[in-house]
């Protein structure tokens, strides 16, 4: 059996109720002392558009594009309009990021997924685009 002694500790307890009494009064004791309730003010809510105001700037603007959009291609022909087989890919991106935000506002997706969504979108579109046909000069 081994026994190690490291050191003695001596805690003294003071027996006399006015110690305790004089610590209660001390800033320590204000410090600790129940607080009195308190109620939360909210703040008033901000003035918004009315609803029907800003649906219809949505539409307007999330439909206006896509309106025009359509109406070119059904006058011109979808290959007029410069979508080809080469450029497929950053066409669909653009339409899916439209459908993104359409979803967005409907309420399917909340900001953070959306904004995911259309960052990645944008990347690969960006990536995809078409690019310029560069015309090589003419040798005279």
């Amino acid at each position: 059996k081994i026994q190690w002694k490291v050191g003695e500790v001596g805690i003294p307890v003071p027996k006399d109720d006015e110690v305790l009494q004089k610590k209660c009064e001390s800033t320590e004791g204000i410090l600790w002392a129940p607080r009195p309730e308190f109620f939360h003010q909210f703040k008033p809510e901000p003035p918004r558009a009315h609803a029907g105001v800003a649906s219809i700037f949505s539409m307007v603007v999330l439909g206006l594009p896509n309106i025009v959009l359509l109406l070119l291609i059904g006058r011109h022909g979808l290959w007029k309009t410069g979508i080809t087989f080469g450029n497929i890919p950053f066409h669909g991106l653009l339409i899916g990021m439209m459908v993104v935000i359409v979803w967005y506002w409907l309420d399917v997706y909340r900001i953070f997924p959306t904004l995911f969504l259309l960052g990645a979108a944008g990347s690969a579109a960006t990536v995809v685009r078409p690019r310029p046909k560069t015309e090589k000069p003419k040798s005279q």
